[in-house]
């Protein structure tokens, strides 16, 4: 017999005469993991990002605004309620289920900034459908705050030329 057989064998010996500490421990990590998965329900998160400053003067400003949206409960509320979402989450904790930051690269184009945020759920479904709420919701506003921006500026050009 070599070495190594002899180390085998010395080894399954051990563990053979062990067997009943051995199989109490697996089941032991079985039974919390069985545990742990249903205690702690699964969160499933979505991340989407927007870019804001292409037709603007001021794009970070733009990005800090939409960022103190995303804290607003009426906010989330009317996304929330526009796209038919029942939610069983009191409105105070919508904040807390949508995480928001701001990058901005100015290597890749100049005074465009991308507005990341993700959306946490107990169903993949309802993470997604958050996340679609919450950008169309965002898109709408934008396009409204743009048309806004461009009638002032229209109506300053205008008062101007009269003068």
């Amino acid at each position: 017999m070599t070495q190594t057989q002899t180390n085998d064998t010395f080894l399954l010996h051990i563990l053979f005469k062990r067997k009943w500490a051995l199989l109490v421990a697996i089941l032991a990590g079985i039974g919390l993991a069985i545990l742990i998965n249903a205690v702690f329900p699964p969160t499933y998160r979505v991340t989407n990002s927007i870019r804001i400053g292409q037709y603007m003067d001021e794009p970070l400003e733009m990005a800090e605004f939409t960022k103190q949206r995303f804290k607003q409960i009426g906010f989330l509320q009317e996304a929330f309620e526009g796209a038919n979402l029942e939610l069983d989450t009191p409105p105070d904790d919508l904040p807390a289920m949508v995480k928001v930051s701001i990058e901005n690269d100015f290597n890749r184009q100049k005074d465009v900034d991308t507005i990341l945020f993700s959306t946490t759920a107990s169903t993949p479904e309802g993470a997604l459908g958050m996340n679609q709420a919450l950008s169309s919701h965002l898109t709408a506003q934008h396009d409204l705050e743009l048309q806004r921006i461009r009638a002032s500026r229209q109506a300053a050009v205008a008062d101007w030329e009269a003068r």
